[in-house]
């Protein structure tokens, strides 16, 4: 016996999984449940659900397609700005350094060294005393020039009145021509003796001064051979 329906009553159909289910299928698989089961639904159907439906799947799948580009990493760089300094590399080298124009200087007498102002790397002006001698002899030297450059000039001074003198009774004939003449030999020794001690007394200053090493002009002290208490001879490189 069959029994039909008719009326409100809607004959029952099996709903087909939809596209979503059919996407997240495999994830339920892989949870270990299982597919959902078609689901008897009414035949009713609601207006405006298939569109929507297909709409989310449209936006699933321009999602899916859409890629962002990759973004270029930027790598930081390190920049240092060069600025000049003085002895960067901390090098030290070993040299020497020559004058473009050098004197040699040395003692014009012989004699004990007693002073020894400047060292290597002094930095001297003209006139400047670099060394000095004893002077004892020289200074005894100097004194007995002038002893005699006054003894010498006294004797001068007499025997010039005496030439006068008889340059005035020669014509009288108040003294014989050999006395005249023996006055003016007398003044012309005296000066002649006068002249002598003053030449003397030159060379006893110049020798004094040579006592003294001088600097002849400004300059720097390169190199020294001598110390204070050594016996230098004529020519010693100081």
């Amino acid at each position: 016996m069959q029994t039909r329906h008719t009326g409100s009553e809607g004959v029952g159909h099996v709903q087909h999984p939809t596209f979503l289910a059919t996407i997240f299928h495999p994830v339920t698989q892989r949870t270990g449940s299982a597919p959902p089961a078609p689901q008897v639904m009414p035949a009713t159907k609601k207006p405006g659900s298939y569109p929507g439906l297909i709409l989310l799947c449209l936006l699933l799948l321009l999602s899916a397609c859409h890629k962002k580009a990759p973004v270029e990493e930027i790598r930081p760089v390190r920049s240092v700005i060069a600025e000049p300094i003085s002895n960067a590399s901390g090098e030290v080298v070993t040299g020497q350094v020559a004058a473009h124009q050098s004197i040699n200087l040395a003692f014009r007498l012989a004699g004990k060294v007693v002073e020894r102002s400047v060292s290597a790397g002094s930095v001297v002006h003209a006139g400047d005393v670099l060394a000095r001698l004893d002077d004892t002899v020289p200074q005894q030297m100097l004194r007995t020039a002038l002893a005699e450059n006054a003894t010498a000039k006294a004797a001068l001074e007499q025997a010039a009145p005496l030439k006068q003198r008889a340059a005035a009774l020669l014509p009288v004939e108040a003294i014989s021509r050999n006395d005249y003449d023996d006055a003016v030999r007398r003044y012309k020794t005296a000066q002649d003796q006068v002249q002598a001690t003053q030449a003397q007394v030159r060379v006893a200053q110049e020798q004094l001064g040579y006592t003294r090493l001088m600097a002849p002009e400004d300059g720097i002290v390169t190199d020294r051979l001598v110390e204070a208490g050594e016996v230098v001879s004529i020519g010693t490189q100081k």
